[in-house]
């Protein structure tokens, strides 16, 4: 029996024949019987975190971005869905990487976890969207919807004509790619854009240091013209992400997004590096364990300059740490 059938198995895909030689052959194999029953609770444990989620229509604004375009170009897409050109769903996920996909999932799934326990611990002054959904689960769906969509597992976006090489290949490092991800998320909410406020910044730094696990610091941006909206806590495949938001006079937002850096994306400490995502510049550099990216849809050069501030700030805070 190889691991594709056990996949399809599990996800109800066999037809009778195929799915009454598979329970024989598990029968005869608990060890196995027992992966496939995980990966069943898997897929129920999604179901029950995610589907109001997935049956929201997702905004026209992260469609675009996701395909290389604005709104604004945006037009009928005559391709069918084809060997290239695969549909993302209960379905559409190539058998053959189901292995990873499913190992992606437990990540989200932890991820989850993480942050549901996280407004616990700052109360009121957290936010929940409309219905009582955590608003924190908006960009768990989106980082599935990326892992699917863009890693090597046949997702819909792999081999689409159009689509940005960051979310097609998923070779390039993931900071800027997850970080415009969480920017283009986030920046357009009016209501919740953050889950704790920038009046109540130093509870924020000192919740979203406990989750990290090391000594964080929101920029002092105002005498570059952005005030500190607040900020919240995300979940990525390797642990907790901080998110800080801040504003311009003009409405204008910028993210900074922190996260522990896995062992590949250690790169030259504090190199500084761009990256663009759909319209979102990134800069973004890796110092101490840990990776920084800034995001934001404005002039380039403002940003690196914002960027550069940034830097120098979380820098000497370093220094004076003891």
């Amino acid at each position: 029996m190889n691991a594709d059938e056990l996949h399809a198995y599990a996800d109800g895909r066999l037809d009778a024949a195929r799915r009454i030689a598979v329970q024989a052959w598990l029968a005869a194999h608990p060890e196995s019987a027992r992966q496939v029953q995980d990966w069943q609770a898997q897929n129920q444990a999604l179901h029950q975190a995610f589907d109001a989620v997935l049956n929201e229509p997702l905004p026209l604004r992260l469609i675009e971005a996701a395909r290389g375009r604005s709104p604004a170009q945006a037009a009928p897409d005559p391709a069918p869905a084809s060997a290239s050109v695969r549909p993302v769903g209960a379905g559409g996920v190539l058998a053959a990487g189901r292995a990873r996909v499913r190992a992606s999932l437990g990540a989200v799934l932890r991820g989850v976890r993480a942050h549901a326990a996280g407004p616990a611990e700052h109360g009121a002054a957290g936010g929940r969207a409309g219905g009582g959904r955590p608003v924190g689960a908006a960009w768990v769906v989106a980082a599935l919807l990326l892992g699917l969509l863009g890693g090597g597992s046949g997702g819909y976006l792999a081999g689409r004509a159009g689509a940005p090489a960051a979310l097609a290949g998923r070779n390039g490092p993931s900071l800027p790619r997850d970080a415009a991800l969480a920017h283009a998320v986030y920046t357009p909410e009016q209501r919740h854009p953050v889950e704790v406020d920038g009046r109540q910044a130093e509870h924020l730094v000192a919740w979203l240091s406990r989750r990290l696990g090391t000594r964080l610091a929101a920029p002092q941006l105002a005498p570059l013209g952005y005030e500190l909206l607040g900020g919240r806590l995300l979940a990525a495949g390797n642990g907790p992400v901080a998110q800080f938001m801040y504003q311009d006079a003009g409405g204008a937002r910028l993210t900074l997004y922190v996260r522990q850096a896995p062992a590949g994306e250690a790169g030259p400490a504090a190199a500084f590096q761009h990256a663009r995502e759909g319209d979102v510049d990134v800069f973004y550099w890796v110092e101490a364990g840990f990776g920084y990216a800034l995001s934001g849809r404005v002039d380039r050069s403002r940003l690196q300059a914002v960027a550069q501030v940034v830097h120098h700030q979380l820098a000497d805070r370093r220094t004076m740490a003891p």
